[in-house]
This record gives C-alpha cells, structure tokens and sequence, in this order.
C-alpha cells in the first residue's frame, strides 16, 4: 500500500499543467510495476522490488 500526500500552491494559471504532471507520472510508473509483478509466480519482497525498480 502507498499513500501519497501533496500539497501545491499555484501563482498562476500556466503552472496546473506541472501540478497535474506529478500524480500522472505517479500513476504511471505504481501501475508498470504493478504489471511487472502481475506475471510472477511469486510476490517479490519489498527489498527485491526497490532494488529491480528504482534504478528506472
């Protein structure tokens, strides 16, 4: 499970499409690694995913 927490203040108007990027890309890369899990035989410990994962 992850919970993330984010908090933003806006000056102006241009900058929403940076605000909105953040959580995208989030979403992007938890459901690719979700799909990488998806096909093992079996569930990786945490260690094994940090260390297969965080390099991308």
């Amino acid at each position: 499970m992850v919970t993330a927490r984010v908090k933003a203040v806006t000056p102006e108007p241009s900058s929403h499409a940076k605000l909105v990027e953040f959580p995208r890309a989030f979403r992007d890369w938890a459901q690719y690694i979700i799909d990488e899990i998806w096909d093992l035989d079996k569930i990786p410990l945490i260690k094994e995913l940090h260390h297969k994962f965080y390099r991308n």
